[in-house]
């Protein structure tokens, strides 16, 4: 997947295959073993100037094909604007990540 890098923001968006206006649709919640909807509620987040819905999932997520993998949560997609078409998602480095995350201390040792 190519995500933007935002240290601005707390939490990652990827283009799923629930997503109807997506240029990209790189993660596909029917094909993943590994998989959990968190929750069926719609969530909007608002990056700059895109803004992104969808739903909040939980998956085994690795920064370079099996190297580094962690649960992490995320959105998965359902609809966005703003994004550009060579893009799949973003991905928020912020050190001010949300206390409620329990895997932001695997985000930091990853990224070392």
């Amino acid at each position: 997947m190519t995500l933007v890098l935002d240290t601005g923001s707390e939490h990652m968006a990827v283009s799923s295959d629930l997503c109807a206006n997506c240029p990209t649709k790189p993660y596909s919640l029917a094909a993943s073993t590994s998989q959990h909807v968190l929750s069926n509620d719609t969530q909007t987040v608002i990056y700059g100037s895109a803004q992104f819905t969808g739903k909040e999932a939980e998956d085994r997520t690795c920064m370079a094909p099996d190297t580094n993998c962690i649960q992490f949560k995320f959105l998965a997609l359902e609809s966005q604007d703003g994004m550009d078409s060579d893009q799949d998602g973003i991905l928020g480095l912020s050190p001010e990540m949300s206390t409620d995350r329990d895997d932001q201390h695997l985000v930091w040792s990853l990224m070392r």
